[in-house]
């Protein structure tokens, strides 16, 4: 995996961390706008280390906990009527109906934003 890449899922990582740990069970999202496969990836398996995370398709659930990881790309995936808690996103993704649809979803369920860029 590149550094930059790898740099830039840590700290998408350690955050997405804190936000579950603080705001609990929920839907979170992790955006790929570079590089997709190596970031979901990294992803997958460092959350699967830390939260014995079971994984069915694009998606990540801890049942105990009630947490649901989704995986998108800026190509723009249907979110559905998901209550949105944390987004992270890694690299450039323009203004896509993506990243519009998010943050709609993120200001009716007061979630946050975190842009990782290089």
């Amino acid at each position: 995996m590149v550094a930059e890449v790898k740099e830039r899922v840590d700290k998408g990582v350690e955050w997405l961390e804190g936000e579950i740990g603080e705001r609990g069970g929920g839907d979170y999202i992790v955006v790929a706008g570079l590089r997709r496969e190596e970031v979901i990836q990294e992803f997958r398996e460092r959350l699967e280390r830390l939260y014995e995370i079971d994984t069915t398709g694009s998606v990540l659930e801890d049942r105990v906990r009630g947490v649901r990881i989704y995986f998108a790309s800026e190509e723009g995936e249907s979110m559905g009527a998901m209550a949105v808690k944390g987004v992270v996103v890694i690299g450039e993704i323009g203004e896509t109906s993506l990243l519009r649809g998010l943050q709609r979803r993120l200001s009716l369920h007061r979630g946050r934003l975190l842009v990782v860029k290089g």
